[in-house]
């Protein structure tokens, strides 16, 4: 599923590639590095626009705008990307809301 950060700047998510976001509880985060209580995810690497945002869902016979090429010839120094991969390290709920804090990765444990 996706997941939808409000407040940062354009392609600020890709800063955090190579970061890990912590779900924070009652306004503050836990910093119990081996709490398998909270909500982890890895950021590991961006990901390419979906060509599929590109139909009109009202018409789709009005033809398709290619979103990954518009973004590379508009931004080419982002290139196709909107967004990043995450990998569940520690699973939880993530509700509307929440709140989440970037962290340097977090080691194994």
């Amino acid at each position: 599923p996706n997941v939808v950060v409000s407040s940062l700047e354009p392609w600020a998510e890709f800063d955090m590639i190579g970061k890990t976001l912590v779900l924070e509880q009652n306004g503050s985060s836990n910093d119990d590095n081996e709490s398998s209580e909270l909500l982890t995810l890895d950021i590991v690497s961006k990901t390419v626009r979906c060509e599929g945002v590109g139909i009109d869902p009202d018409d789709a016979q009005t033809g398709v705008l290619p979103i990954p090429s518009l973004l590379t010839e508009h931004f080419p120094e982002r290139g196709p990307y909107l967004g990043v991969y995450a990998i569940v390290r520690t699973g939880g709920t993530l509700r509307l809301g929440d709140r989440l804090q970037c962290r340097e990765l977090l080691k194994q444990a």
